[in-house]
């Protein structure tokens, strides 16, 4: 019966050395890193309207590339523009407010977006590029209004889906 306790004990001595070296190996194995991402994201310019469906958080900033506030002050939903297959066409939502969106990413691979009120006259642009290693998830630049030229910094947010 020792013998057999003995066998035991060294047979779960040598399982749990193997086992501890199993673990340390699969952590010291490369995990991808931020340039990783940034690598295999798509050149703007040359994705479909389709990947900008959806729904987008807008906030407004400060200033040009300030921080975020928390809370998103308004919502923009996009899809397909059935009347421009390379665009997209939407709504914003902000403070009990609706109104029109339409647009794509340009040739130099910015979101352009023009707003309306009515759906026909255009109240206000969006204009600006992709932050780099974003994968065409964000994007940062100046809304303009129409009527007084008046200018602000946002950012938009693509929502994930889960």
């Amino acid at each position: 019966m020792n013998a057999l306790y003995k066998r035991l004990r060294i047979a779960t001595f040598l399982i749990a050395i193997s086992l501890d070296f199993t673990l340390a190996y699969g952590q010291n194995q490369p995990q991808p890193g931020p340039d990783d991402a940034a690598a295999a994201c798509a050149d703007p310019r040359a994705l479909s309207a389709a990947h900008f469906y959806g729904r987008w958080d807008v906030y407004w900033l400060d200033a040009p590339g300030a921080q975020a506030p928390a809370t998103p002050a308004a919502e923009l939903r996009l899809g397909p523009n059935p009347e421009h297959p390379d665009s997209v066409r939407g709504t914003l939502h902000a403070g009990g407010e609706t109104a029109w969106i339409a647009g794509d990413v340009d040739e130099d691979g910015d979101f352009a977006l023009e707003q309306s009120a009515d759906g026909t006259h255009i109240d206000a642009t969006w204009i600006g590029p992709f932050t780099e290693g974003s994968c065409a998830h964000e994007a940062r630049g100046i809304w303009t209004r129409a009527a007084d030229g008046l200018q602000r910094p946002y950012l938009l947010r693509q929502r994930r889906a889960w």
